[in-house]
């Protein structure tokens, strides 16, 4: 995990710590179904963003934008979602149906954040455009 956190600047512990903290600040009714997928799970998830991770530090951004279309990638393509195991290889993430739900709400608050950055930056824009959020240097 450390090795491929380095690998990415960092950006794989940001994007763990971001669906963590998501979790955490979700009303008691939505936590008690997304706290399913344990920090782990969270980590793997994160672990297999792979190249989506490779952001500068000053674009760490759109690493919101990158893991909102990972989870929805994950919830579209269950042949891909039922593959993915934990980095030590020991478990699937996904090995059981309660953790699909929590997918499914944790996914849902990560495109409300986007969305809501997105209107920041673009209050006059009606359509949504990852690449906003993707190409805004923050410094």
């Amino acid at each position: 995990m450390n090795e491929k956190d380095d690998l990415y600047s960092g950006n794989l512990k940001c994007v763990i710590r971001l669906m963590k903290n998501i979790i955490a600040d979700m009303p008691n009714y939505k936590k008690i179904v997304a706290k399913r997928l344990s920090s782990y799970d969270l980590a793997a998830i994160g672990y297999h963003m792979n190249r989506d991770l490779q952001l500068p530090a000053y674009m760490r951004l759109g690493l919101v934008e990158k893991t909102r279309s990972h989870l929805s990638l994950l919830l579209a393509v269950r042949e891909y979602r039922e593959l993915l195991s934990v980095p030590d290889g020991t478990r699937k993430i996904f090995d059981a149906a309660e953790k699909t739900e929590a997918l499914e709400i944790l996914a849902k608050e990560v495109e409300d954040l986007a969305v809501s950055i997105f209107k920041e930056l673009k209050p006059l824009q009606t359509q949504y455009d990852p690449n906003v959020i993707i190409n805004k240097y923050v410094f």
